[in-house]
């Protein structure tokens, strides 16, 4: 990066702007571990049962839920 040449206001916006771009740095790092993090924790919820044994607790819901509605009837 070129000297800091210029008056004073200029030096202190150049700074200002510098302090920014490292603090928004800190906040893409953190942005991309929290993704990591969401990612895995949404993997480990998704993955507990096996498909076949959703599919097969769904219409054993269903049918209970068809008999106690013909037998409430």
């Amino acid at each position: 990066m070129p000297k800091n040449n210029g008056c004073a206001y200029g030096q202190v916006t150049r700074e200002m702007v510098t302090d920014i771009r490292d603090d928004l740095k800190g906040v893409k790092e953190s942005i991309e571990k929290l993704d990591v993090k969401l990612t895995d924790l949404y993997n480990h919820q998704s993955n507990r049962l096996p498909l076949w044994a959703t599919i097969l607790m769904s219409l054993l819901v269903g049918l209970v839920s068809l008999f106690l509605g013909i037998i409430l009837k």
